[in-house]
């Protein structure tokens, strides 16, 4: 196990992480990703961007609103041709907070991790909406994530 920044970071070799080069941040716990991308820098600056959502929205709207919004943005893009997932403000948001807070590096990959939204009429682009749906919605989807996350844990350790 490695860290980045402080953030302990654990190469999964268990789906869906063999079967796709992907990576989930779990604030207060760390950052898995599939083996091999631990070397790669632009994906660990994007997963830090989610530990500094935490911080900055706080880890209760991280878990019942970008966590659960963040997951469904992914399953989308995986079914579809033309769902982007960089382009959900979960991840272009996680993108902004780690371009400034890495000084805005010259070697940042603008196209796959953009710091702002190209689209502005997708459901996902925006900000969320604090409409009682949309909380009922993210709460339970964040618990659902909890729950599963906690359980991985402890047949992992």
């Amino acid at each position: 196990m490695t860290s980045f920044c402080g953030v302990k970071v654990r190469e999964i070799g268990v789906w869906p992480f063999t079967r796709y080069r992907c990576a989930v941040t779990l604030p207060g716990i760390g950052i898995f990703m599939s083996k091999g991308l631990k070397e790669n820098k632009s994906m660990m600056r994007h997963e830090y961007g989610h530990i500094l959502q935490a911080r900055y929205f706080g880890l209760p709207f991280y878990w019942l609103i970008v966590s659960p919004t963040s997951l469904l943005s992914c399953i989308l893009h995986l079914h579809s041709k033309t769902f982007d997932h960089a382009d959900t403000w979960t991840e272009w948001s996680a993108n902004r907070l780690a371009y400034t807070y890495f000084g805005k590096p010259a070697d940042w990959d603008k196209r796959r991790y953009p710091t702002k939204s190209s689209k502005t009429k997708r459901w996902a682009s925006k900000f969320p909406s604090r409409g009682k749906r949309a909380v009922i919605y993210s709460t339970l989807l964040g618990v659902l994530i909890m729950t599963a996350a906690i359980s991985y844990l402890k047949t992992v350790e």
